[in-house]
């Protein structure tokens, strides 16, 4: 909805003339899922672009905070940016794992196995008006999603109990 205003009146289009969709998410994939045992690790997930722009970083240095607790285990999907493996190398971080790019059904293994999935973690204009497939898939598969406060998902959910908003 905030992208729907945000174009409109970037280029002048009448309100009656555009509207917005959410991100589609293949439910053949992504679905409900009951949540993983108790006794493996606690598996949190995040998937997508890992552009300097999506806030790995954020997460990179959350893992840094848990990186003596081995119940802890991120699993991280998607191609990696060279500033976030440099990171990654300099935190030294036995408790992160990345995937890099993987099929869609082991995307859809890695969302059903975790125990929290998490969004997108920077605070910029298109960030906070745009929701991203990853926060649906999350959603649909019945996963505990934090992310970071946006305006489109403050419309849409209501926070604390759809989402976590951070």
């Amino acid at each position: 909805p905030v992208d729907d205003e945000y174009f409109q009146k970037l280029f002048r289009i009448p309100a009656d003339r555009s509207t917005w969709l959410p991100p589609g998410v293949d439910k053949t994939l992504f679905y409900p899922t009951p949540a993983p045992a108790n006794d493996s690790p606690f598996i949190v997930h995040w998937d997508g672009n890992m552009s300097p722009t999506h806030g790995v970083d954020v997460i990179l240095r959350a893992a840094q905070l848990l990186v003596d607790d081995s119940t802890f285990r991120f699993e991280i999907i998607g191609s990696v940016h060279q500033d976030v493996q440099a990171l990654a190398n300099t935190l030294s971080l036995p408790n992160v794992h990345f995937s890099g790019v993987v099929s869609n059904e082991d995307l859809q293994a890695s969302v059903h196995r975790a125990h929290i999935c998490l969004g997108i973690f920077r605070d910029d204009d298109k960030l906070r008006r745009s929701l991203y497939t990853k926060e649906m898939q999350a959603m649909i598969a019945a996963r505990p999603l934090i992310t970071a406060y946006g305006e489109a998902k403050d419309r849409l959910f209501k926070n604390g109990e759809d989402l976590i908003m951070i």
